[in-house]
């Protein structure tokens, strides 16, 4: 197995993130139950989806742009790192509404999208540490 996504919590009935077209380089993440985001209110909404790659690689979430466009939503980080060794843990996407309308989203709406990318290291590059948790664990 090569990279790839997985049901987090098998006992929520929830889509895994999927490519719309052919040439689309983002696997769509859908929603695993209706939301509903306060006129510049920040939520943190879990994914129910874990992803597995190989260590050289990384998952990059961003907003879809239709959801910036049409309904001013924005990653509050911008762009969210998934690493290689978050594979046990949960996303989650921090969401931030940017106009002074409340968005009402449904299940299974597509908000965010993640890219699969390699990525390189430093010549003098010798870490062996391995994360022992979830968001922030790497301090």
């Amino acid at each position: 197995m090569k990279r790839g996504f997985e049901i987090y919590n098998k006992d929520i009935k929830s889509l895994k993130p999927t490519r719309q077209t052919k040439c689309s380089a983002g696997y769509d993440f859908y929603l695993p139950t209706d939301i509903i985001i306060k006129p510049y209110e920040i939520i943190q909404i879990p994914s129910n989806v874990k992803a597995y790659m190989q260590d050289d690689e990384v998952l990059f979430l961003f907003i879809r742009s239709s959801m910036g466009i049409k309904n001013g939503l924005s990653l509050v980080n911008k762009v969210g790192v998934i690493d290689a060794d978050y594979k046990d843990f949960e996303i989650s996407f921090t969401i931030r509404n940017n106009t002074d309308k409340v968005v009402n989203l449904s299940k299974d709406t597509r908000v965010v999208q993640g890219i699969f990318t390699k990525y390189l290291l430093s010549d003098d590059d010798h870490v062996e540490t391995i994360r022992k948790g979830g968001i922030g664990s790497t301090k």
